[in-house]
């Protein structure tokens, strides 16, 4: 039995009340501004917390910021991002009223059967610590004021603020367990809501782990559904274990799908880092064979890196590594080119792949999140090329084939039925994955749904001009503002008061086709700079090898 239990904070003792939008909208009032629009300001703060604890980790920890202006920062520039640039003296007006909400009680609400269980586990004369990805107020103000005291219902708290290491970080794991007295790790439980910062590194460092899911979150039934088990993540992650550290890493293809038969196939992985001239150099030392040899003796690291983003689309591919008796092929991106792809689809590679289900292994900058925004914008251009009666079925399979217009493989290296072989095979990660999507905009009365059929329950399109418009201002800000210069725009005012640009278009089908056009372009060209800069990268030998592997894949769809 354990006889340490340590506890997440926010989703699992407590939640919080309303919305992000509903603080920020109090502080505006308070100084006699209007209500800044709720989704610009949600979208806003991701983005600038993103930024913030990549620049700025643990709430500044290392660069010894005062918590005030970490979140004076990060708070300026999610209105900025919002659109709302407000002078100095009325932004801190409302700044102060914000910090002072968000270190009370007041947007927070302890779940019911938090306290009784920490009481519980306590006069049983267990040990109970806290381990959260939050700052010192938690600790001294915040969890006090909500009625959760230390020593009455916890012993000791590992907050990443005051730390200087944060979750999903395996090293605050061990903090907590030498701060219980450097017990064994199969002697605590640790109790979270997150699968990537909870479950998942707690026992990767050998503690018991209870994944806590009380919101049903996507996260977790995406897991459960993929039929991934501790045993499968184990082996996925285990080409980490010969690589320098990476930011964020994810595998896609078919290794996840669920009726792969074929273990001789490649597992295929993306890694975001920060510096991948960096990266590479550390990574040669240690697995200098997984590159090509003229390469590494003609340029190295800095010729690696210069190839990928001056002729390839940022990303370098190393194929056929095997290791552990497996195949694997490795994408390696900058961190900030993937944020940007993933916003603003300006090469459309990488925000392709994550239209579609991926396995997320490490994720410390919440590229999850971000990618939210890449799956709404996903669903208005499927949207908008859909008639005004289609299944749920056909909305995935469009949303697939985004990626794939105009990319040049298509045309005789690849199965002429991936796609539906791709959407038919994951249906239920694909609507995990997007209900979120298809429920806002059913609310919005952009879509109906019948009451029945399953897979094939035909869902009602609004085809009106409104309606277009609404999908079309959903698209990424470039593409929005590719079809503004062809249409050309005209100024509205939001619910609160912002000036706000709209594509003026003449109808549906001309936004739909010319949509169409900015993504197939996209995709062509990156698709055919990526093939240049992949056989270059890959040497002749692996790049002819990897070509006929993906030839025979298309003969045999076509035969």
């Amino acid at each position: 039995m354990s006889s340490r239990f340590y506890l997440d904070v926010t989703g699992t003792l407590l939640a919080y009340k309303g919305e992000l939008g509903d603080y920020y909208c109090m502080a505006a009032k308070s100084v006699g501004l209007p209500c800044p629009d709720y989704k610009r300001v949600h979208e806003g703060f991701k983005l600038a917390y993103s930024d913030m604890a990549k620049t700025y980790p643990c709430f500044g920890h290392a660069a010894k910021m005062p918590n005030i202006v970490w979140w004076r920062t990060c708070v300026r520039d999610s209105f900025v991002r919002a659109g709302y640039d407000y002078d100095e003296e009325t932004f801190e007006q409302v700044f102060k009223r914000i910090y002072a909400s968000f270190g009370s009680s007041a947007p927070y609400s302890v779940f019911p059967d938090s306290q009784p269980f920490l009481r519980w586990v306590r006069e049983k004369g267990l040990m109970v610590g806290i381990v959260s990805n939050a700052e010192y107020r938690y600790q001294d103000v915040i969890l006090p004021a909500l009625g959760l005291n230390q020593e009455s219902e916890w012993d000791f708290g590992v907050f990443s603020g005051l730390e200087g290491v944060e979750k999903p970080d395996r090293r605050i794991y061990e903090i907590a367990l030498e701060r219980a007295g450097n017990i064994a790790p199969e002697e605590a439980l640790h109790i979270g809501d997150s699968m990537r910062k909870d479950y998942l590194p707690a026992k990767s460092v050998g503690m018991h782990a209870l994944l806590l899911d009380r919101f049903k979150t996507p996260d977790a039934k995406n897991w459960m559904q993929s039929g991934v088990t501790m045993e499968n993540h184990n082996e996925l992650a285990s080409l980490l274990k010969i690589l320098p550290p990476v930011d964020f890493c994810c595998v896609y293809g078919s290794a996840l799908h669920p009726n792969n038969r074929d273990k001789s196939s490649m597992v295929d992985y993306i890694l975001g880092v920060s510096d991948p001239q960096q990266w590479h150099s550390d990574n040669m030392k240690m697995n200098q064979d997984h590159y090509a040899s003229w390469m590494v003796h003609l340029g190295g690291a800095k010729l690696i890196t210069n190839v990928a983003d001056e002729i390839g689309i940022g990303v370098h591919f190393n194929p056929f590594v095997s290791w552990n008796d497996k195949m694997f092929k490795y994408g390696v991106v900058r961190m900030d080119g993937l944020i940007q792809d993933l916003l603003q689809w300006d090469r459309f590679y990488l925000s392709g792949r994550l239209q579609k289900p991926v396995q997320i292994l490490i994720d410390n900058l919440d590229i999850a999140n971000i990618n939210s925004i890449n799956l709404r914008a996903a669903t208005s251009a499927a949207l908008l090329l859909l008639p005004s009666q289609f299944t749920e079925e056909d909305l995935y399979a469009k949303i697939c084939s985004l990626s794939y217009m105009g990319d040049l493989r298509m045309l005789f290296a690849e199965d002429r039925n991936k796609v539906k072989k791709i959407v038919q095979g994951q249906f239920d990660l694909f609507q995990t994955m997007y209900k979120p999507f298809l429920k806002e905009y059913a609310t919005k009365d952009l879509l109906r749904f019948s009451s029945s059929g399953g897979h094939h329950k035909a869902i009602h399109l609004d085809y009106g001009l409104s309606a277009a418009s609404s999908l079309v201002f959903s698209l990424p800000p470039t593409v929005g503002s590719q079809m503004g210069m062809k249409f050309g725009e005209k100024k509205k005012l939001s619910e609160s008061g912002q000036v706000m640009h709209e594509v003026v278009i003449g109808s549906r089908e001309e936004a739909a086709e010319c949509m169409r056009k900015i993504v197939r372009r996209r995709v062509m060209v990156s698709s055919a700079r990526q093939a240049v800069s992949g056989f270059l990268t890959v040497g002749a030998v692996h790049g002819v090898r990897y070509l006929a592997n993906k030839m025979h894949k298309a003969w045999r769809s076509w035969t």
